[in-house]
């Protein structure tokens, strides 16, 4: 695919920001549906920033496709992490 260069900085954003608020989220105690919340937010703005506003970016749908693939792709490491990466501490 000689696009995915082009495209791969959206995916990049989308992941980064999703997975760090999430996973200090879910250190912090957060419930999925808190999680979903904010990938819902993500996706929103991604999909706002990526076809309506022109004067801030060249509008590409492909941008937005990759930034919800990098939100669905945060939402599973989110998802493995809250069942079965983290143990409640004993003390």
């Amino acid at each position: 695919m000689p696009d995915f260069y082009n495209h791969i900085s959206n995916f990049s954003l989308c992941i980064i920001f999703y997975i760090t608020l999430g996973y200090v989220g879910v250190m912090f105690g957060m419930t999925f549906k808190h999680l979903i919340l904010i990938g819902a937010f993500i996706l929103f703005l991604t999909i706002i920033i990526e076809l309506l506003i022109p004067f801030l970016n060249t509008p590409d749908k492909t941008d937005a496709v990759y930034g919800i693939l990098g939100v669905l792709l945060g939402f599973g490491f989110l998802y493995v992490i809250k069942n079965y990466g983290l143990k409640k501490n004993k003390l």
